[in-house]
């Protein structure tokens, strides 16, 4: 039976208390910047380069590919076919 303080545990409980502190800390920090600057810019739309394009959507396919597989892809969904079986769909 483990000690129920064993270095090893308390070690690896502290760092991941830390780090989860740190970025709670950058999370706050972000949002309170993004906040300051929707506030600058008011109702005005965002004007994006085609660098800047091209940047966020690499960010993006990144971010898709690192998300876990649900099974549903939810921006395709409308091409999908109906969920009614095939016998109660209406041929068009």
């Amino acid at each position: 039976m483990r000690a129920a303080l064993d270095p090893f545990s308390l070690l690896v409980t502290s760092l991941a208390g830390w780090m989860n502190q740190h970025q709670q800390h950058v999370i706050e920090y972000l949002m309170e910047e993004n906040r300051v600057l929707r506030e600058q810019i008011g109702n005005r739309r965002l004007r994006f380069s085609d660098d800047q394009r091209r940047s966020i959507g690499r960010e993006s396919e990144d971010a898709r590919a690192k998300a876990p597989r649900t099974g549903v892809n939810h921006r395709y969904s409308r091409n999908t076919p109906g969920v009614a079986p095939k016998i109660d769909r209406t041929e068009i």
